[in-house]
């Protein structure tokens, strides 16, 4: 998945879509938008599309941050 880039705005201050980027790890990116994996998950995978690449913490740890990007994010 790819995120949309706001470079220009008009004047009325409304951002327009200039370009895109992929993805960050932690991410998943739909429609243009990026949303942050959910607590309690984390991925490592870029230009994720769904939150289905968002991986449990392993049982008995617990994810304390959104977006997190390596399981060294689980304690």
């Amino acid at each position: 998945g790819y995120n949309s880039t706001a470079d220009v705005s008009t004047a009325d201050g409304t951002a327009l879509r200039t370009g895109q980027r992929p993805c960050s790890a932690g991410y998943y990116c739909n429609g243009g938008l990026a949303f942050p994996c959910p607590l309690g998950t984390f991925s490592t995978a870029t230009r994720a599309m769904s939150n289905g690449t968002c991986t449990p913490c392993p049982a008995g740890a617990v994810g304390q941050l959104f977006a997190a990007n390596a399981p060294s994010a689980c304690e």
